[in-house]
């Protein structure tokens, strides 16, 4: 309050309203955008929403956007000094000007800094008030993709919020990486539901064909078992390599992954549709 005035509050009011409307407001770990102090600290900085907007979506990938609003450093590289590495991995730095060792920002992840930076180049295009309410999460701008699109209903066990929430997320990540060994992933989108229960979304295209790492070419015996095993095989550079042929779709791979028991990861279940 002391730092801020009724014009500034309301400029907050609005930061908060659109982050929430976009999904990137909450430091929640299966969010990882801006918590409410930090989009009060960002405005008290800029003055105003518009400006704020107009200078973030200035910051290059591998770039940091550093803000010491108070002054505590004389300089970038003693903030980096002075501050905890781990927190200092996001692509904006912002000192508490309550509490010089923290970054208020630390939980905005790349990802999520990403998708703020085209909403907001959206809004600054063509200003509309639809980017302050809240929308359901539209799955057919991904059905429009030129893949194949699955929606996977997870189950976990842990504790409601952001442990169930981060739970799932993760294991939207690690489905993901099993995904991209056979398809190009061409869109994905993980919504946290509500108590224990996430949706994660993802369309794909088949690889067609895949190569495969075998043994060197001096380790005869597993050269064998590797011939014996793979039908397309080949040698380069002193090793060997088979070529497989993808003939299975994205919901056949993923049916077979389901049969697997993922409770070591804290998920319980999870279900698949097509559409």
């Amino acid at each position: 309050r002391k730092n801020s005035s009724d014009k500034i509050r309301k400029q907050i009011a609005l930061a908060k309203k659109f982050c929430k409307a976009q999904g990137f407001y909450g430091a929640e770990s299966y969010i990882q955008g801006f918590s409410g102090y930090g989009l009060e600290c960002l405005i008290i900085y800029y003055k105003s929403f518009e400006k704020m907007l107009k200078d973030l979506i200035k910051l290059r990938e591998g770039e940091k956007k550093i803000i010491d609003i108070k002054k505590f450093y004389k300089n970038k590289n003693e903030i980096f000094l002075r501050i905890n590495e781990a927190k200092l991995q996001g692509p904006v730095v912002l000192v508490d000007p309550t509490w010089k060792d923290r970054n208020v920002l630390s939980a905005v992840s790349f990802e999520t800094f990403r998708k703020f930076q085209e909403r907001a180049k959206d809004f600054l295009k063509r200003p509309s008030e639809e980017y302050f309410y809240n929308k359901e999460f539209d799955s057919s701008v991904l059905m429009k993709n030129k893949g194949e699109f699955v929606k996977i209903i997870l189950e976990t066990d842990r504790q409601e919020g952001d442990i169930a929430g981060t739970k799932m997320k993760k294991f939207s990540r690690y489905l993901e990486e099993e995904i991209k060994k056979y398809f190009e992933v061409l869109g994905r989108e993980f919504i946290y539901v509500g108590g224990r229960t996430g949706e994660f979304y993802v369309s794909a295209k088949s690889r067609k064909e895949i190569v495969k790492q075998g043994p060197e070419k001096k380790d005869l015996k597993n050269v064998k078992r590797f011939k014996a095993k793979n039908k397309k095989v080949f040698e380069k550079n002193g090793r060997f390599f088979s070529l497989e042929k993808i003939d299975f779709s994205l919901f056949e791979f993923l049916s077979k992954l389901k049969k697997k028991d993922f409770r070591n990861m804290g998920i319980v279940s999870f279900s698949l549709t097509r559409n």
